[in-house]
């Protein structure tokens, strides 16, 4: 299973109070699916406290849970612990599926999010799903291991990348040599001028860059965004069908 529609990435801001009232914005702003943050203080935390709290107000709108979570180097020398983790605090939130965020924690490695893969894989059921996202151009970091890292859905982190039109042609282009399906992933933050106190004319423009076969797209983060950042998200979703 994949995302469909707009999707959002949940910080563990998401765990604070005030969980109703963020469910419902992301609803307004047509999100269809949200990421969780599942990270703990100490980084080995499987299941947060409050997860199934902050996952069930979300469901209850109609909203897809996923969860995710940045491995720390440490992380990476246990993937059978990285695993469970994420499998248990799935199981914790009643969620879709995983996403995995393979970054700087897994370069230069060999065989570890293959066995990452592997156990999450066996732990999950027809009805769950399962991505990858990381950096935006591949060939720009060959040490990571985009072999293993092929499954699912593929969410290239267009952030400061989608300020050129080029260069988000080229992540593109290397995502959907490992990636069936790519969802785009762009940034709610400013990543190149200031816009008044709001970047929805950025989000507007780096919306732009979706390919028309993308089913979904997402947004880091749910705390950056504001009202004028949503209406151009339920507008997109509008126009794109979502």
């Amino acid at each position: 299973m994949n995302p469909t529609g707009v999707g959002i990435y949940l910080t563990r801001a998401a765990y604070k109070p005030g969980v109703e009232q963020r469910a419902a914005k992301a609803k307004a702003a047509r999100c269809r699916w949200v990421a969780l943050c599942i990270a703990g203080d100490d980084g080995w935390e499987a299941a947060p406290p409050g997860i199934a709290t902050v996952a069930e107000a979300y469901r209850e709108l109609g909203i897809a849970v996923w969860v995710w979570s940045l491995d720390s180097r440490e992380h990476a020398r246990d993937p059978s612990r990285v695993a469970t983790r994420l499998l248990d605090a799935l199981s914790a939130a009643g969620g879709a599926g995983v996403a995995l965020d393979i970054e700087a924690a897994y370069k230069g490695t060999q065989g570890v999010v293959g066995r990452v893969v592997s156990k999450v894989v066996d732990g999950l059921t027809e009805r769950h799903g399962l991505g990858v996202t990381s950096y935006p151009i591949a060939r720009y970091h060959p040490d990571l291991p985009w072999a293993e890292m092929g499954v699912g859905w593929g969410g290239p982190q267009l952030y400061r990348t989608a300020e050129r039109s080029d260069l988000s042609a080229i992540a593109l282009e290397d995502w959907k040599k490992t990636h069936d399906v790519v969802i785009p992933h762009f940034a709610a933050f400013d990543v190149g001028a200031p816009d008044r106190g709001t970047q929805a004319p950025q989000l507007r423009s780096h919306l732009r860059l979706t390919p028309p076969e993308s089913p979904a797209i997402a947004i880091w983060a749910d705390a950056a965004l504001d009202d004028e950042e949503r209406a151009v998200l339920a507008g997109f979703a509008v126009k794109r069908g979502w």
